[in-house]
This record gives C-alpha cells, structure tokens and sequence, in this order.
C-alpha cells in the first residue's frame, strides 16, 4: 500500500485566495523537498509576508498532475515543478476554515 505524501506549505494571501475559490488549478515551487508527486496533497497555510505570520486560513489540495524541467526542458527551468491540483473538502479542511487556538 502506497502512502502519498502531505506537504505543509506557506502560501501567499493572493494565491491562496485565487486557490481556495477554485480559480487556480496549479501550483508551481522550487522542487527542493524530497519530490512532488502525483497523489501527493499540499495543505496550504495561508502566510502574511508583511506580518511573517499564518493568518489561520488553510486549503488541502490534490496533486494530479507534476511537470518538470525534464518532462519540458524548453519551458519549466531546473529545479521547478509545476503542478495540476485538485481542492479537496473535508470536514477538516473545507475550502477555506480558520484554525482555532
């Protein structure tokens, strides 16, 4: 049985907003944490750069699809990834939910 990864990520407020309504169905990083895979999941923590704090806000996503630098050397530089994501809901994480505590 195969377990797929969880990614805790920081993700700026404009993405996160354009991520948590369903409008961006993609996300692209520096591919330096030991591998994005298809089925893997990114829970995304919304962080305020001008703070340098989480504002509670929190997504879970998808990995369906992961393109990088040798799937498409003319387009996406080394060390890239871009990948398709699918937001989830949960009773967890649905859409958006404010942590408590």
């Amino acid at each position: 049985m195969e377990i797929n990864k969880v990614h805790d990520l920081k993700c700026w407020p404009v993405y996160f907003k354009d991520i948590s309504s369903g409008v961006k169905a993609f996300e692209i990083r520096k591919d330096d944490r030991g591998g994005y895979h298809s089925n893997d999941y990114l829970f995304l923590r919304e962080w305020n750069p001008a703070t340098e704090e989480y504002t509670g806000h929190v997504a879970m996503v998808k990995v369906d699809m992961v393109v990088r630098n040798s799937d498409m050397p003319d387009h996406i530089p080394a060390g890239i990834v871009l990948m398709g994501i699918l937001l989830l809901d949960s009773p967890l994480v649905n859409r958006t939910t404010r942590i408590l505590g």
